[in-house]
């Protein structure tokens, strides 16, 4: 198969020289591993090749000791976009824990820590010296594309099939997470002859492509405990699109008056959607979990007490005690920014607004052909991504005239015929909500494909135990028949009381609780699927291996067998002189 990008790559002659930089030291997870470190040149633009920008394409490699030649070669991608590189140290040190003949390589994205830093102004400072910062840059701004990011992953593993170590039987794996699970998808798109494995975990939506963002999930995870149902009282999903509708009028009760004012809304007819605008803003580190206060509960995920509190100010079952109970346990969490989590990017950590901003605009935001965007009338949702084109917009008003006429990414289905493909998300997770992955799973045209969907997994599914089972079950290619139930079994429990959480607990004391009213809702989204090389559903991969009583019982027979023919030749071998002796005698 003739594929451009690949002859690309293979033109541009790639190569690294690896350096080592530190051994058995104690700074992170990763420095009891060999660790050496390179550059890789790539072009700031491939549709302009060898007279682009050349990119000094900053690389780390991790293995378990000096000369091991790998079998696996592993390839991380960081989320963001724009970094998270060493938040990620635990997890590439469980890789070579389990696999001492894997090498693990990280890098910096283009514009980003030692590839070509441009900034690391805040988003504040950015957009006051976008200009100033156009002007320095060591390579145009309009070349921060998603595709110009995979087609340097490409890049990167043309230098690691010219190294030393390289082997022709090793196996090549693309690993992602969140935005790096978008660009590991983006990687096999453009690249669909040259790996062996990609791992797409939580991938992002992208503009329109797939399913529409939703907290389906969540709701489903409350239609299946007896608690929450009683609480919400019926349809869980009825009843809480009923509830939103309610609480964007500030005349709806007592209770939503107080609400409004909390928000510093005014008081008057604003559409339902723009009041979701405002609630959302005010409350996305909660919804998407990332409120640093609770970022380490195990039994409580902090979209469960939005959910909490807009049943409570719809139901207002005592007035006087709301203030108290509802928006005084809700103070603490929430954010007046509308960017929260964009930070300043520091020594590979964080996200770097400029790249994050730049690679959204590229990906998911048409505003030069769209326009400005328009506030909805009506949204009976709680996923964020309503809020961020709003976000980015300012942005793009002040980086427009230095995008020029950019190429943009084309994001389109996997179709591979060498790359087997595992698409992972998490069921109640808030930022990279699970129908758009699923959308992307069936989507894909591949020999061999994988799904799980973590119940009551979040964003941060990627650090669990049983996504590193899936993980060795998929490139080692044993059965999968005992993980799904062993994950099923593994997953989170959701306290939806909130007994051990004091602070949240009164919040119910605004709800009318009644009989639990039955199951309303149907999982929408299978637990697990798999597609063998036939493109036919199965129950594993490659092939089963054997259980231990299948392996006793095939061991015995074939124990029994050996010892049959053993006898056989021997009462044959002692009949044969007496036959010769026979013929002689006569």
């Amino acid at each position: 198969m003739v594929n451009s990008a690949e002859d690309r790559i293979s033109e541009l002659k790639s190569s690294v020289t690896w350096n080592a930089i530190r051994e058995n030291g104690n700074e992170n997870a990763l420095t009891k591993y060999v660790v050496h470190e390179g550059t890789v040149s790539v072009p700031s633009s491939y549709e302009r090749g060898v007279a682009a920008t050349p990119i000094p394409l900053y690389v780390q490699k991790f293995t378990t000791s000096k000369g091991v030649t790998p079998i696996y070669h592993l390839i991380f991608m960081a989320g963001g976009p724009g970094g998270n590189l060493r938040d990620y140290d635990a997890l590439l040190a469980t890789f070579l824990n389990r696999y001492a003949s894997m090498a693990c390589y990280t890098y910096d994205q283009r514009g980003v820590g030692k590839s070509a830093l441009i900034s690391n102004l805040d988003s504040r400072q950015l957009l006051e010296r976008i200009n100033e910062v156009a002007q320095k840059a060591p390579f145009p701004l309009k070349d921060l594309t998603m595709t110009n990011d995979a087609l340097d992953v490409g890049m990167l593993t043309a230098a690691i099939r010219a190294s030393p170590d390289w082997s022709p039987t090793a196996k090549l794996i693309l690993f992602g997470s969140s935005y790096g699970g978008q660009l590991a998808h983006h990687v096999v798109e453009q690249l669909p002859n040259t790996y062996d494995h990609v791992f797409a975990l939580m991938p992002y939506r992208l503009g329109e492509t797939g399913s529409a963002s939703s907290y389906l999930g969540v709701l489903e995870a409350c239609d299946t405990d007896v608690e929450c149902r009683r609480r919400m009282g019926g349809n869980v999903k009825l009843v809480m699109e009923e509830a939103l509708r309610n609480i964007a009028n500030p005349k709806y009760n007592e209770c939503t008056a107080m609400l409004h004012a909390s928000l510093k809304r005014p008081l008057g007819d604003a559409s339902q959607g723009t009041f979701m605008l405002d609630f959302i803003n005010m409350f996305v580190g909660m919804i998407t979990n990332k409120a640093p206060q609770l970022a380490n509960v195990k039994d409580l995920d902090s979209i469960q007490v939005i959910m909490a509190m807009i049943k409570a100010t719809n139901d207002c079952r005592v007035p006087s005690a709301y203030k108290e109970q509802v928006l005084k346990a809700m103070a603490p969490y929430t954010s007046s920014s509308t960017n929260q989590g964009i930070q300043v990017h520091s020594d590979q950590s964080d996200v770097n607004i400029l790249v994050n901003t730049m690679v959204t605009l590229d990906t998911n935001f048409d505003f030069v052909k769209k326009g400005k965007p328009s506030k909805p009338s009506s949204y009976l949702d709680l996923a964020p991504d309503v809020i961020y084109p709003f976000n980015y917009y300012p942005f793009f008003e002040r980086l427009k005239s230095h995008l020029g006429q950019a190429q943009r990414s084309v994001v389109k289905p996997i179709d591979t015929p060498r790359t087997a493909v595992h698409i992972a998300n998490g069921s109640i997770d808030m930022i990279t909500t699970p129908h758009h992955a699923y959308a992307r799973f069936q989507a894909a045209k591949a020999p061999v494909k994988s799904w799980v969907l973590f119940k009551n997994g979040n964003h941060d599914l990627v650090w669990g135990r049983h996504a590193m089972q899936w993980f060795q079950a998929a490139i080692e290619g044993y059965s999968f028949d005992h993980l799904e139930s062993e994950i099923a079994a593994a997953a989170p429990v959701l306290d939806w009381t909130f007994s051990a959480h004091p602070q949240f607990a009164p919040i119910w004391n605004q709800v009318r609780v009644g009989e639990d009213p039955g199951r309303s809702l149907k999982e929408s989204l299978p637990a697990f699927a798999y597609y063998n090389k036939d493109g036919k559903p199965e129950n594993f991969i490659y092939w089963r291996r054997p259980s231990f009583w299948v392996m006793v019982g095939s061991g015995l027979c074939l124990a029994i067998v050996s010892v049959a023919l053993v006898t056989f030749w021997a009462v044959k071998k002692r009949r044969r002189p007496a036959a010769k002796e026979s013929q002689t005698l006569n």
